[in-house]
C-alpha cells in the first residue's frame, strides 16, 4: 500500500483539466478541433482517471469514450444533452445516477462496475441499448430491477454474469413493449426456470435473440407446440416442418424444370418461326427473279416436255434453213471463182495473139 497521503496522491493522478484537453487537440490535430464545442467524439479511455470534471464546453459532444478508468460516481455530464452514446465500462461505479439530462442518450455501457440496482435511467427517454453485464445486480431481488420497466424505449438488454435469482424478474422484462434482445446468461435464474428457453422463447413473442443464439422462427413454433402440448406436440410440429420444408424444395425443383421445359419450347418456336420466314423469303426472291426474267421461268415436267416437243421442229427447221443458206453462198463462190478463171485464161490467150 502506498505511503503517499491521499491529498498528494490525487494532486499528482491525471485529471480532465482544460490545459490537458488544450494539450489533447494539440498532439491530435488530425482527430478534434482546438474548440471544444466543435468536437463530436472524445476518447479519454484507459487514462487513470479518477473525476468525471470539465465537459461543460463539449456541448455539441455525441460519443464520448470514458471505459476503463477509476471512476467511482457517474458526474459532470448535465451539459452534454447531445450524447448518443456513453461508454463507461470497467470502472468502479457502484450506482447509475446524473443521467437525468441525457435525452438523446441511446447507448449506454455500464459493464464490469459494481452496481447493485438498476435506476437512474427516466430521463434517458431514448435509450435502446443497456449494457450491465458482470455488475451485482439481482442479489436483493426484484426490487432491484423493477425499475428497468420504465424505460420503455430499450430494445437490447444485456445482464450477463450478473446475481438475478428470482424468476419472477421475468416479469418485469416482459413489461418492455420493444425488447428484442436479451442475455440472461450466467445468472442462477436460468437453473430455476424449467426448460428455459423455450419459456422465454413463448413469454416474449417479439424476442428475436436470447442468450447467445437468434430466436427463428421455427424455433418459435416448436416453442409453441412443447407449451400447448408437450414433447410429443413439439415432435409433431417438428415432423410437420420437415414435410413443409420438403414440399418446398420439391416445388422449387418442378418450377425449375417448368421453367427449363418452357425456355426449350420458346426456343422452339423461335427456330420455326425463322425457318419459316428463311422459306417465305426464298419464295420472295424466286417471285422476284421469276419477274426480272421471264425467259428463264422454271416449269413443270409435263409442261417443259410438251414445249420441248413442240420447239424441236422449229429449231430442225431453222437449223436446216441455216444450211441451205451456207450452200448458196458455196455455190455463188464457186461460180465467181469459176468466171474469175476463164477471165484469166481469155487475157492470156489475148496476149499470146498479139505476140
Amino acid at each position: 500500500m502506498s505511503n503517499i497521503p491521499k491529498e498528494e496522491e490525487e494532486e499528482t493522478r491525471l485529471r480532465m483539466t482544460p490545459e490537458y484537453f488544450k494539450k489533447l487537440f494539440r498532439s491530435n490535430f488530425k482527430m478534434y478541433y482546438c474548440s471544444p464545442e466543435l468536437n463530436e467524439t472524445l476518447y479519454l479511455h484507459y487514462k487513470g482517471f479518477a473525476k468525471i470534471e470539465n465537459l461543460e464546453p463539449f456541448t455539441n459532444l455525441k460519443v464520448l469514450y470514458l471505459e476503463g478508468n477509476g471512476f467511482s460516481k457517474i458526474e459532470g455530464l448535465t451539459t452534454l444533452t447531445t450524447l448518443t452514446c456513453l461508454y463507461i465500462h470497467e470502472n468502479l461505479i457502484s450506482k447509475i445516477e446524473g443521467l437525468e439530462n441525457l435525452v438523446n442518450l441511446v447507448n449506454l455501457n455500464l459493464s464490469d462496475n459494481c452496481i447493485k440496482k438498476i435506476e437512474g435511467l427516466s430521463g434517458c427517454i431514448k435509450l435502446q441499448h443497456l449494457q450491465l453485464c458482470r455488475n451485482k445486480i439481482g442479489k436483493n431481488g426484484i426490487p432491484d430491477i423493477e425499475e428497468i420497466s420504465k424505460t420503455q424505449s430499450i430494445t437490447t438488454l444485456d445482464l450477463t454474469n450478473n446475481e438475478i435469482d428470482n424468476k419472477e424478474v421475468i416479469e418485469c422484462f416482459q413489461k418492455l413493449s420493444n425488447l428484442r434482445v436479451l442475455y440472461l446468461v450466467g445468472n442462477t435464474i436460468i437453473k430455476h426456470i424449467q426448460n428455459y428457453r423455450k419459456t422465454l422463447i413463448n413469454k416474449f413473442p417479439e424476442l428475436t435473440y436470447l442468450d447467445d443464439k437468434p430466436v427463428f422462427p421455427e424455433e418459435r413454433r416448436f416453442a409453441l407446440a412443447f407449451a400447448n402440448g408437450g414433447i410429443e406436440e413439439e415432435k409433431k410440429e417438428r415432423q410437420k416442418f420437415k414435410d413443409e420444408e420438403a414440399a418446398k424444395a420439391k416445388k422449387s425443383r418442378d418450377d425449375f424444370e417448368k421453367m427449363l421445359e418452357n425456355a426449350r419450347n420458346e426456343a422452339k418456336k423461335k427456330k420455326e418461326l425463322e425457318e419459316i420466314g428463311s422459306n417465305t423469303a426464298t419464295l420472295e426472291e424466286k417471285k422476284d427473279q421469276e419477274l426480272k426474267n421471264p425467259i428463264e421461268i422454271p416449269l413443270k415436267n409435263e409442261e417443259s416436255s410438251k414445249i420441248h416437243q413442240i420447239e424441236s421442229p422449229l429449231n430442225q427447221a431453222s437449223n436446216a434453213g441455216e444450211v441451205l443458206k451456207e450452200k448458196e453462198k458455196m455455190n455463188d463462190k464457186n461460180i465467181f471463182d469459176m468466171e474469175d478463171k476463164k477471165e484469166i485464161s481469155s487475157s492470156n490467150i489475148n496476149q499470146g495473139i498479139f505476140t
